[in-house]
């Protein structure tokens, strides 16, 4: 059961409660009497990591990424591309379209990929 602490006890008695979380209490700190903050034992707070771990690792199982181009992300990693600017560049090498772009180093890039700048009219 958690313990309901206003901010400014919670400042005053920080090494007290530090004692409980040890023991195992939790505690809920508030403002104004808004809850704000948790504090509890932080083997309670890795539990909740693991738990959305394993539910990414559930959801990678069930909905698997498909028709991703190897070569071009290794092409972009090359280049060292943000993973924005290698999407941007695998879209323009897929669909022959021109790239739209005024970075430098995406241009870079798509020059040696062999993708044309596009040119404003």
């Amino acid at each position: 059961m958690k313990t309901s602490v206003g901010a400014y006890e919670a400042k005053t008695k920080l090494p007290e409660l530090l004692r409980g979380v040890q023991a195992g209490k939790c505690y809920t700190i508030t403002y104004r009497g808004e809850a704000i903050a948790e504090l509890g034992p932080a083997a309670t707070r890795r539990s909740g990591a693991a738990d959305a771990a394993k539910r990414m690792k559930q959801f990678m199982h069930e909905a698997p990424v498909r028709g991703v181009d190897i070569k071009a992300l290794i092409e972009a990693r090359r280049h060292k591309l943000s993973a924005y600017d290698a999407a941007y560049l695998e879209l323009a090498l897929r669909t022959g379209l021109p790239l739209a772009t005024l970075d430098e180093q995406l241009l870079k890039a798509a020059r040696k990929s062999g993708v044309k700048r596009f040119a404003a009219a």
